[in-house]
């Protein structure tokens, strides 16, 4: 057995284990269609660098560190962008609406009802009256929110005799950033955003990582240095 029968099979395997620890601890089922092609590729890499004695070892070794060194920067670039974040991830997208099936959100996605419904299925929902929103998440997931007859009792439920409904927030600010065609989805401008920040006595969305616009009216917020800050009793002024 030659030394290099050895050493390149080890060699694949610690790259391939570097890898791995840089780029987080994402589940199976949170990798997006980018992040799956580019482990797909490096894997190939890799398996080049252990088992094909044609491909120089250096070649095949450097080629693999670049691809691994780019899948690195561009997750580090979509940590510090929204706009890389949606370019690499996209972003998800609205598939059924107050119990409507939006079909050109469907098409968008390029689904037919039966692989959404197929979702349902997976979610133990066999009925579409059952459903009040669904999204369609960038990992092919579907998040559902039950009408609230179909809800499980809570304890607030038992005790008053009435069910509330389940709340469905909408992002509007993420990282600092304000996103705008959210805030035009939910019939609302940057003026209210800064009339409910205000309030909460924050100057700018500049200084919120996150914002959820609520039913009710008002705002949840979660500042940059950790100070979540819950403005759901507060009515929107305009």
């Amino acid at each position: 057995m030659s030394l290099e029968m050895l050493y390149r099979p080890i060699t694949a395997f610690v790259a391939l284990l570097l890898l791995s620890r840089l780029l987080g601890k994402k589940q199976i089922r949170q990798i997006t269609a980018f992040n799956y092609i580019s482990s797909i590729a490096f894997g190939a890499s890799a398996a080049y660098v252990a088992f094909n004695p044609l491909v120089k070892f250096h070649y095949a070794l450097i080629t693999m560190f670049i691809w691994g060194g780019l899948s690195y920067g561009t997750e580090m670039l979509a940590q510090k962008s929204r706009k890389i974040r949606l370019l690499l991830e996209g972003e998800p997208t609205v598939v059924i609406k107050e119990g409507k099936i939006l079909e050109k959100s469907l098409r968008k996605e390029k689904m037919n009802v039966e692989e959404l419904t197929m979702l349902l299925r997976q979610e133990h929902i066999f009925s579409l009256t059952e459903v009040d929103y669904a999204i369609l998440e960038p990992d092919g997931q579907l998040s559902i929110l039950k009408k609230t007859n179909h809800l499980p009792a809570s304890k607030h439920d038992i005790v008053t005799g009435r069910a509330n409904p389940a709340p469905f927030g909408v992002q509007v600010v993420s990282d600092g950033q304000l996103l705008t065609h959210n805030l035009e989805t939910i019939k609302r401008d940057e003026k209210w955003l800064e009339q409910q920040l205000q309030q909460q006595g924050i100057p700018t969305y500049k200084a919120v990582f996150y914002a959820e616009a609520q039913e009710d009216g008002g705002l949840y917020v979660d500042r940059k240095k950790d100070q979540p800050y819950k403005g759901g009793e507060e009515k929107s002024q305009t």
